[in-house]
């Protein structure tokens, strides 16, 4: 017997989710089979999605030019549970007239009229709706002679009804959890990567929270209510400025009298600091103290920090003496580190 092609086309399951009913058409011939054209009665139709915009969907089979031996080609049908809950509204209206159909039909109809912007019969909106079970199929093809052949077909989307299976997992399966688990993890990393970002500004850089992690956010308070006491001063005196004295309030204005000098242990916050080594102050370079911090240095022993309203940092060594000037009263800072 010559060899020839044999092409078939046929419904069948997805493999991997059973719900999917799928066209295939495979050549189960041992030469390869020419010009493969389908032609198949009624239409193929699937249950409306996205792209069909509430009318019922094509299924499109193109031509083949070739499809080598034990080559197949397969499109989705329709899913099983859509196509059960269409039948179930549209299958009873099959047939009907205007004047067999009950108002509840009525109104499902004129609801997909209005839907599709469509402006048709009852009769019309229905035989669109219903969806066809049996199809029947036609493939013909040729050999490399250019032998014409011809396979019938029967597509039947209830040809699986009411059927039972074994669900077994797939790596498909297996890359789906693997997939979800990495979804979970990456959000789970960017929440960390975002709040690493966060710190890599603060003072220092990282801060890795431990037992002191009420020092910690003692810390921030304090730079935070030292920044927020500084804007409103300043808003302060913009306005004082601004309405020439009618409202808001000045800056306090500091004397070479007010400076005192003390040990760096006695500073407090919400003193001013004064940034100098000599006996000539400059009270205009005058910061005030937002937060201090004390701990033992490799290098230096005891060293205290003097912190700024924005974070920033003087380290200064114990029983260094320096120069600042005491807060007026109604300042409302006063935060001071713990000694380690």
């Amino acid at each position: 017997e010559q060899a020839q092609p044999n092409v078939v086309m046929y419904t069948e399951l997805n493999p991997s989710s059973k719900r999917f009913l799928e066209i295939v058409i495979k050549n189960f011939g041992s030469t390869p089979a020419y010009n493969v054209k389908t032609v198949i009665d009624p239409p193929l139709k699937a249950t409306p999605n996205n792209v069909s915009k509430g009318k019922l969907a094509d299924v499109p089979i193109p031509e083949f030019p070739i499809l080598a031996p034990g080559q197949e080609w397969r499109t989705g049908w329709d899913f099983y549970l859509s196509r059960k809950r269409h039948n179930k509204k549209w299958g009873p209206l099959a047939g009907k007239t205007e004047s067999e159909l009950a108002e509840d039909e009525k109104l499902t109809i004129q609801a997909q009229m209005s839907y599709t912007g469509g402006s048709y019969s009852y009769e019309q909106v229905i035989a669109d709706m219903t969806l066809p079970s049996v199809h029947m199929a036609e493939v013909t093809y040729q050999d490399s002679h250019r032998r014409t052949f011809t396979t019938q077909a029967v597509l039947d989307a209830n040809l699986f009804k009411d059927t039972t299976w074994l669900d077994i997992k797939t790596v498909h399966n297996l890359v789906k959890v693997l997939e979800k688990q990495l979804e979970e993890q990456n959000r789970g990393l960017t929440a960390i990567h975002r709040r690493l970002a966060e710190f890599g500004t603060e003072h220092e850089g990282i801060w890795v929270y431990n037992s002191a992690d009420d020092e910690e956010r003692e810390f921030r308070l304090a730079i935070k209510t030292a920044d927020l006491s500084e804007k409103r001063d300043i808003q302060e005196h913009f306005d004082y400025q601004l309405f020439g004295g009618q409202s808001g309030s000045p800056l306090p204005e500091f004397s070479s009298d007010d400076v005192e000098k003390i040990a760096v242990e006695d500073a407090r916050a919400n003193d001013r600091f004064i940034p100098t080594t000599g006996d000539n102050v400059n009270i205009h370079q005058s910061w005030r103290i937002a937060y201090i911090r004390a701990h033992n240095h490799s290098q230096f022993g005891l060293v205290y920090d003097l912190y700024t309203s924005q974070g920033e940092f003087i380290r200064i060594p114990a029983a260094t003496e320096i120069h600042v000037i005491r807060t007026l009263p109604g300042d409302n800072v006063n935060q001071r580190g713990k000694e380690l």
